[in-house]
């Protein structure tokens, strides 16, 4: 009797914090929570968003963590003018040396000091750069993703590096089981042909060799313009993201605009085709 006695207590004690989970999603789902936009003058886009960033562990410590993102309109699609690859090395070099940031030691010192996440991920029409931080390193962590998209120093070591990276992948990914990464590009280079995103999104490994830094500054120079470039902050306040924004994201400070004579002779033109 003493053991179902305590089981219906364990029962109501559990639909009682339920109920009152319930109440609460309720509550907050009611609650609307703004997008915040702007332009700037140079054609750049921030985008602001509120959230609740505080996590409880174990001890009673808060941790306020917010994410920041920079999306930008470039990837394989717009390389018809430049050697299959180029995008894919514009990845791999992501996050080396910077003006600010001599090697990537002292990105990795940085990360360590704000306990903080930064990645590049690209897709066949997408580049996003992205972080978890803290908001009180926020705008250390926006200083170096916007090192990163708009003054790479992009090395001649730094890209002999990146082309023995990119053999070895694509060997990986050729010998896995499984392809599917392969796959999916080959289904669209069948249906889209040698045009926006029926063009490779990995690097053949037979042209490798023929990318240089000259290719890749040159790309970023038409593709990773303020026009084609969002940042957006989640948690973080508006205000703050745009004036940031603008001190941290100048074009005049980019590795192109300051060393223009490390670009291509002839620069290809820009593509702004659709897909056939």
């Amino acid at each position: 009797m003493l053991t179902l006695s305590r089981r219906l207590s364990t029962f109501q004690l559990k639909r009682c914090y339920s109920v009152k989970a319930a109440e609460n999603l309720r509550r907050t789902s009611n609650n609307s929570i703004e997008t915040v936009h702007s332009v700037l003058d140079t054609g750049l886009r921030v985008a602001s968003h509120s959230a609740y960033g505080q996590f409880c562990t174990i001890g009673g410590q808060l941790l306020n963590n917010h994410t920041i993102l920079v999306a930008i309109a470039a990837g394989s699609r717009f390389e018809v003018y430049y050697p299959p690859g180029t995008s894919h090395f514009v990845e791999k070099l992501s996050f080396s040396s910077t003006k600010n940031f001599e090697d990537k030691s002292k990105t990795l010192e940085l990360m360590e000091k704000c306990g903080a996440l930064v990645d590049c991920q690209a897709s066949k029409d997408t580049f996003l750069y992205a972080s978890s931080c803290r908001i009180s390193n926020a705008y250390e962590i926006l200083r170096l993703i916007a090192d990163a998209v708009l003054r790479p120093k992009i090395l001649d070591e730094e890209v002999a590096i990146c082309r023995d990276v990119i053999r070895y992948e694509n060997d990986t990914l050729a010998r896995q089981p499984e392809p599917d990464p392969l796959l999916s590009d080959w289904i669209h280079q069948a249906a889209f042909q040698s045009n926006t995103i029926g063009l490779p999104r990995y690097c053949p490994s037979d042209g490798v060799g023929e990318i240089t830094s000259s290719h890749v500054l040159s790309y970023l120079s038409q593709y990773y313009t303020p026009d084609r470039i969002v940042v957006t902050g989640i948690g973080i306040d508006h205000g703050w993201l745009v004036d940031a924004a603008k001190e941290l994201f100048d074009p005049r400070e980019s590795t192109w605009v300051q060393q223009p004579e490390r670009l291509l002779k002839n620069i290809p033109p820009l593509d702004d085709s659709l897909a056939q």
